[in-house]
């Protein structure tokens, strides 16, 4: 006879009972098929939680454990990008040259110093900007050179040669002539 036992916190204990006949060659069950069904009537209806788990590779943890970790990456994932924008905006190019490089390289043509032409009068113009649009409305590509820290951008029209050279401080401009008072 098999008399399995289940206990729970709550309602009776369960014994059926199954009973077998054991001989040298077989095990068979005592009395007839319908001695398989229990006669005890005691049913309980239990409910019972168990908390949901997430594995892997034989790993488990708890889906509320996940969802805080996934959180937590989630969180220090868009710090790092954040940081990361944030250096990549604060590395400027250590001078004003280096930016006009690293912006204008498409127009930029690096040549060997020069002087200007005789004849050909010099524009200076107050902005590499300016002179960027001067090189895209002639199709023409701005020259390029530097000498004693100073770096020279040119473009050269048929008449005229406009220039804007980096690492300078403008010229002060000149004071205009009062007009003279007179008093009475």
């Amino acid at each position: 006879m098999v008399t399995p036992q289940v206990s729970t916190s709550k309602g009776p204990d369960f014994h059926p009972e199954l009973k077998l006949n054991l001989t040298a060659l077989q095990l068979s069950l005592t009395g007839a098929p319908d001695t398989l069904t229990v006669t005890d009537n005691t049913t309980t209806e239990q409910t019972a939680t168990a908390p949901r788990m997430v594995g892997m590779n034989g790993v488990s943890i708890s889906a509320a454990l996940a969802r805080f970790i996934s959180a937590v990456l989630l969180l220090a994932a868009l710090v790092t990008g954040a940081v990361i924008v944030v250096f990549a905006r604060r590395t400027a190019p250590a001078d004003e040259g280096a930016a006009i490089r690293r912006r204008y390289s498409a127009l930029l043509v690096r040549v060997h110093p020069m002087s200007a032409p005789q004849g050909r009068p010099i524009i200076d113009v107050t902005t590499f900007s300016t002179l960027a649009k001067l090189a895209e409305r002639y199709g023409l590509l701005v020259l390029h050179w530097t000498r004693s820290g100073v770096e020279t951008f040119v473009v050269q029209d048929e008449n005229i040669t406009y220039r804007y050279r980096a690492g300078t401080e403008p010229a002060p401009a000149e004071p205009q002539p009062q007009p003279a008072t007179i008093q009475p």
